[in-house]
């Protein structure tokens, strides 16, 4: 390709420059978000197993409040911690409702996912239950 370009090197290096600040200074937002999103897998994990485990409570109501507990966890976390210099149009309520109908959805899709993973294991342990019997009895 030919041609001089009409932006003098002093300009392709603020460019530049720019262009590290800007991924820099997204990065932390985007970091701190990940951060959150671990924090919420781990709470979401935690309080199914307390729940399930501990309290033997049924496993569809322990993951639906432990989906629910990580749902309000994040909210919180990336209102007042990733995102807390971001201007507010929208009361706290009005918020946490936005993010949790958003939340919900996939909240909602990895609940179903969760119930036919977990539904496999228990058909795959008494298909495994069933063969041990045949094979005890024949």
């Amino acid at each position: 390709v030919k041609g001089k370009s009409k932006l003098t090197l002093s300009d392709q290096i603020e460019f530049l420059f720019n262009i590290i600040i800007i991924i820099f200074h997204n990065s932390r937002d985007f970091i701190r978000y990940c951060c959150v999103g671990l924090v919420g897998a781990a709470v979401n994990t935690g309080i199914y197993l307390l729940l399930n485990r501990y309290y033997q409570i049924n496993l569809q109501v322990a993951s639906l409040m432990a989906v629910e507990t990580a749902i309000l966890t994040n909210f919180l976390l990336n209102n007042y911690w990733t995102f807390k210099q971001r201007a507010k149009k929208l009361s706290l309520f009005q918020r946490l409702i936005n993010f949790h109908i958003a939340a919900g959805i996939s909240g909602v899709f990895f609940y179903y996912l969760f119930l036919v993973i977990k539904g496999k294991q228990d058909l795959q342990a008494k298909f495994d239950n069933f063969c041990y019997l045949f094979y005890i009895f024949n």
